[in-house]
């Protein structure tokens, strides 16, 4: 009867050994799998990175030719009566300038995906300055006014990345704000130690259904699209990604009533107070 008894829990015990080897065997199984998945994945990001680079790289030669070449006939036609000529130039060139920006979106979508950056404390009036510098042209063309504060407070960020966030943020509200438009931007301080940066323009405003889908990624509905990147999938996504990448949020308030706008933020975090 012990003998029988004995042989019972021995069966049972080894049953429960091999059934213990056939789940490690399994799990073994499973983490190889997905392995190789993880690798499989990695070189598919590094592949489409490398790809858009090269094809950015590559359209970009033809691009600024054919851009050159509009130019050069533009000014040779000016002063004659071809009216229908002039205007296909004008088209060209409009398309050639909105197929560059797509181009430089996808170098800073690229650049986002993969670039190890370091955060260092940034000199924010600066950034602003070379902002303005950037969109002047566009600024005079539509009659803007911006109005900004002295002085900024000091966060830590990356300096290229933050350049094409306010370009971004400040082009949208001079392209849908008022007219003229009227453009404020600043900052406020967060409980949380961070700063929220801003920028308020004198438009139509949001619905409330537009403002929650507007920073989703690659929507092909957006109303306002990445500046200096105009094109479908590379619109506002692209900030969200580079704020997401500086352990910040972006965000939009709107009452949508006509003329008191948009406020589009981010945040970013305050740069530690220094030691005399």
């Amino acid at each position: 009867m012990n003998d029988s008894l004995a042989n019972m829990k021995k069966q049972a015990l080894l049953q429960i050994i091999e059934e213990q080897q056939q789940s490690a065997q399994l799990l073994q199984q499973e983490n190889e799998k997905l392995r190789r998945e993880i690798l499989d994945r990695e070189a598919l990001i590094s592949d489409l990175n490398a790809f858009s680079h090269t094809v950015a790289h590559d359209l970009k030669n033809p691009l600024t030719a054919l851009t050159g070449y509009s130019f050069l006939l533009t000014t040779r036609l000016r002063d004659t009566q071809d009216t229908t000529t002039l205007h296909f130039l004008e088209v060209i060139d409009q398309t050639s300038s909105r197929m560059s920006r797509i181009i430089d979106g996808l170098l800073v979508l690229a650049s986002v995906r993969q670039k190890v950056v370091v955060t260092k404390s940034l000199d924010m009036g600066k950034i602003i300055d070379e902002v303005e510098s950037r969109i002047e042209l566009m600024a005079f063309q539509h009659h803007a006014q911006i109005i900004k504060p002295n002085e900024w407070p000091v966060v830590m960020g990356y300096e290229p990345w933050i350049e094409e966030v306010w370009s971004n943020y400040i082009s949208n509200a001079i392209k849908f704000g008022g007219t003229p438009p009227i453009i404020e931007i600043g900052s406020t301080p967060l409980p949380d130690g961070k700063i929220r940066f801003w920028v308020h323009d004198n438009g139509n405003g949001l619905s409330a259904e537009a403002s929650t889908s507007l920073f989703a990624a690659y929507s092909q509905r957006d109303r306002i699209e990445f500046i200096p990147v105009e094109g479908p999938g590379l619109s506002l996504s692209i900030v969200k990604r580079i704020i997401d990448r500086l352990d910040g949020e972006v965000g939009v308030e709107s009452t949508n009533i006509p003329g008191e706008g948009c406020t589009f933020s981010f945040t970013l975090p305050r740069a530690p107070a220094t030691t005399p």
